[in-house]
């Protein structure tokens, strides 16, 4: 493991030095675009499970998680670089990183519609910031200065979502140096959000997976996505940023959250999760 206290000392390009030798270890891929499509549509559906279709389901997962590992080493490397942009951003915030799970990958694969070649994290890498200010200036220090190529930006801090997702988002495609240019062109999604924002989808996902239900697809008991949309327009206030679409004054939104508190008995769900 990379001890990220070294980084500092660093400058930007010394990442990529750091995992000279170590990175023959990550996953290959070796299929075609049209193998990670078709074992897409196979994991998407209701997967029967059949003498007869055995060997085909057996060989879409094989292609599907070869497919999702061979994003692992881009997602590290763009991790180690948001480690170093924040330290020399003089920024304290944390970094985190991961592979979608299988399961997420089928729910997004149904929901969406899409190929599984078309997906922007496979790769995900966040970055906690103390304050808006901060996200500002971090983003901007990445969009103006990272190696890797910006393929969309989804400002969903200045545009929440329907649901009060906050949180900035940057779609890269990797770019590599020496024997990780095998990897160029992977795609890994960097989100940027405030510990407050990042309080609020943790608590989201956390009753999700509590209630068995996908609160953060927008999917489950109305009353917790309601409370949920009208928490995150508070901290919107709190934040000096603009709050999601369609909800009420502050008067009566205020009201409405002891309401729901009371009826979902809300507080006290969230202090047994914590």
């Amino acid at each position: 493991m990379i001890d990220l206290q070294v980084i500092p000392a660093l400058r930007e390009d010394d990442c990529d030095q750091l995992d000279i030798g170590y990175v023959r270890e990550f996953p290959r891929f070796g299929h075609s675009m049209k193998d990670v499509r078709r074992a897409g549509e196979v994991i998407a559906g209701e997967l029967p499970w059949t003498d007869e279709n055995q060997p085909e389901i057996r060989d879409a997962f094989q292609v599907a998680n070869n497919w999702r590992d061979v994003h692992a080493y881009p997602m590290r490397s763009v991790r180690l670089q948001l480690a170093w942009y924040m330290r020399h951003c003089h920024i304290d915030g944390v970094t985190a990183a991961r592979l979608k799970r299988m399961q997420a990958i089928r729910r997004k694969l149904r929901r969406l519609n899409m190929t599984m070649n078309q997906l922007q994290d496979l790769g995900g890498c966040r970055a906690i910031l103390p304050s808006i200010a901060d996200v500002h200036n971090f983003v901007g220090a990445l969009r103006e200065r990272s190696r890797h190529t910006v393929r969309a930006e989804s400002n969903y801090i200045s545009e929440p979502k329907k649901d009060g997702y906050r949180s900035h988002h940057l779609m890269f495609s990797y770019v590599g140096k020496g024997d990780a240019t095998f990897f160029d062109g992977r795609r890994v999604e960097v989100q940027i959000r405030t510990r407050l924002q990042h309080s609020w989808a943790t608590a989201v996902e956390a009753v999700g997976l509590l209630r068995r239900e996908d609160l953060k697809g927008n999917q489950g008991n109305p009353r917790w996505l309601r409370l949920f949309k009208l928490m995150s327009a508070e901290f919107a206030v709190a934040e000096g940023c603009p709050e999601p679409p369609d909800v009420p004054s502050q008067i009566a939104r205020v009201a409405e959250i002891k309401a729901l508190d009371i009826e979902l008995g809300a507080i006290k769900t969230l202090d047994e999760i914590s």
